[in-house]
């Protein structure tokens, strides 16, 4: 960890750029105004000294909170360990809300951070892990895992939670978007929805088929801009830059300038921002365009599924050269401030057990971070969730792992918006260039 706290005070400002606004497979989160979790108080809790001799280990526990079901099933999973680790160690559960008030998750999170005041277990959204490993924040937790207790679970997952070569975090659930559709819709246009990764629609044929299902003044797409400018974007429109062969920073993160502006990355915004430009999409849609059956089209989250209410089918992402999905999402990590790393990874590995993961991904519907458990989710063995599992198993590819990810999900974020309205998409992301390879600049220092 690093010494002193200037350089985490310095980092916090950069998380709270992009910890503030949702994030992958948790947009459509409820705020829940009664928690099913241990509220907190208005300030960080105090951290337990070292445990007495014969006394459990204490380990203290925070969540965000997301919805009541997942909320009430994290309490019963730790109440489940306390009993089973009875007077070995003893997990003391925080949830707190998300959102942007004082007392929100990520303000209390970037709080303690600058006042060392962390409990031993956090989680976070997966695509900031970098920057959490950079300020000295995470763990790694490599010395108390083995190959036997990392194999069942899919590579998405793993690839997600490490950074340079040590695992950070480990995830209960996985993530994805897809494309959705209305059946009777595709069905009234003679067109033919895709059934497997092998068989994606090209960019090229979603374009022509949304500009079939154009009447009138409807908008045929929607691409849940509702959800707001913010990490949504960065994570529903790369795996279309990826598709494309480029990607949206360099392998070793050392610049953005020739992947976030490349020739690829401006294609696919100014392809999307037809979409807006053509109506085919609007920048405003209502928040149940989808669920009411205005837009016949989607490209949205798996969480998206639960609310539909009319038959719907799930078609994998649209590609141009390769097919191309994201993954990831919260996930638990050991913070540097621990002084029980080991007893705080073997909570993780509980929270993340198979029995906890087929639970946990059946509260939420979501799919879940072990490859045994999508065997028996028969959900996951048929249509339409088979297309979710497929792309994770095919397809999927993890957001950059880089220190700057804040920085760089936002600026992307922002572009997308940008080309929606219709900026020049070349000028847009070269002012982003300009911004995150400023910030690369400025951790090398």
């Amino acid at each position: 960890m690093r010494k002193g706290k200037s350089g985490i005070v310095a980092l916090s400002v950069i998380l709270i750029l992009c910890l503030i606004v949702s994030a992958c497979g948790n947009n459509n989160e409820k705020q829940t105004t009664t928690s099913a979790l241990e509220k907190p108080s208005n300030n960080a809790p105090e951290k337990e000294g070292p445990a007495a001799a014969g006394d459990p280990v204490e380990i203290e526990m925070w969540t965000h909170e997301s919805n009541e079901a997942e909320d009430k099933y994290k309490r019963e999973r730790v109440e489940a360990f306390n009993a089973a680790h009875d007077g070995k160690i003893k997990v003391k559960l925080t949830g707190i809300p998300r959102g942007q008030s004082s007392n929100g998750y990520e303000e209390r999170m970037n709080v303690a951070i600058a006042a060392n005041e962390l409990p031993d277990i956090v989680d976070v959204d997966g695509p900031n892990a970098a920057a959490y490993v950079q300020s000295g924040i995470l763990a790694p937790m490599d010395e108390y895992l083995t190959d036997e207790d990392l194999k069942d679970f899919v590579g998405s997952v793993i690839e997600q939670g490490t950074y340079e070569g040590k695992l950070y975090l480990l995830a209960p659930t996985e993530s994805g978007v897809v494309l959705f559709y209305n059946k009777k819709a595709l069905a009234d246009a003679g067109i033919k929805p895709a059934t497997s990764i092998e068989d994606a629609w090209t960019w090229e044929e979603f374009y022509q088929n949304a500009k079939k299902l154009k009447k009138g003044e409807n908008f045929p797409v929607t691409f849940f801009d509702n959800y707001g400018v913010g990490e949504w974007q960065t994570y529903m429109a790369t795996p279309f830059v990826w598709s494309n062969g480029s990607n949206i920073i360099s392998e070793d993160g050392s610049t953005t300038d020739g992947y976030l502006n490349s020739p690829e990355t401006i294609e696919v915004l100014e392809n999307i921002a037809k979409f807006y430009t053509e109506k085919l999409s609007t920048t405003s849609p209502g928040e149940t365009d989808w669920q009411d059956q205005k837009s016949p089209l989607a490209i949205g989250g798996v969480w998206v599924a639960a609310e539909t209410k009319f038959e719907y089918g799930m078609m994998p992402l649209p590609y141009y050269k390769t097919p191309k999905s994201p993954s990831g999402g919260w996930s638990y990590g050991v913070t540097q401030q621990s002084e029980n790393m080991k007893e705080a990874t073997e909570v993780i590995k509980w929270m993340t057990n198979t029995d906890t993961v087929k639970g946990h991904a059946e509260a939420i519907t979501m799919p879940p971070s072990r490859t045994s458990v999508f065997a028996q989710m028969d959900k996951f063995n048929s249509e339409p969730f088979k297309i979710v599992a497929d792309q994770l198993k095919q397809s999927a590819q993890a957001r950059p792992r880089t220190p700057v990810y804040p920085v760089l999900s936002k600026a992307f974020a922002e572009a997308y918006s940008a080309a929606a309205f219709g900026k020049d998409v070349k000028t847009v992301l070269d002012d982003a260039v300009k911004k995150v390879d400023q910030q690369i600049a400025y951790l090398k220092k």
